[in-house]
């Protein structure tokens, strides 16, 4: 729950500023649990974020249906415009390209964009 015990992709300063100027919303969605929201919160290069979804809090873990749902009835967009980004194949990647979001699978040695 401490966030000094997390830390960042090297690039993912540069990616919140990026957002930041273009002016576009990002989230956080995890199935870590409410702790998130203290690390975050605490984190600089996670506190710009718009909102904080994990899953002791919405109430369901990806690859959940349910998950995204909630996620979707809070940020009010149309699924085509909600791009989720993440390293898990399943979770980040397959399930809500499913549930008809974009998606792009993340991996620490290369970023594959589909």
């Amino acid at each position: 729950a401490r966030p000094i015990a997390w830390t960042c992709e090297p690039s993912f300063a540069e990616l919140v500023q990026l957002l930041k100027e273009r002016q576009i919303r990002w989230a956080i969605g995890s199935n870590f649990d409410s702790r998130l929201q203290q690390v975050v919160s605490g984190h600089r290069d996670l506190d710009t974020c718009w909102a904080v979804f994990d899953s002791a809090t919405v109430g369901f873990e990806k690859p959940d249906p349910r998950f995204y749902a909630a996620v979707e009835k809070v940020v009010r967009l149309p699924k085509d415009a909600i791009l989720m980004v993440g390293d898990d194949e399943v979770r980040d990647y397959l399930a809500p390209k499913l549930f008809g979001w974009n998606a792009c699978l993340f991996h620490h040695d290369r970023t594959l964009l589909q």
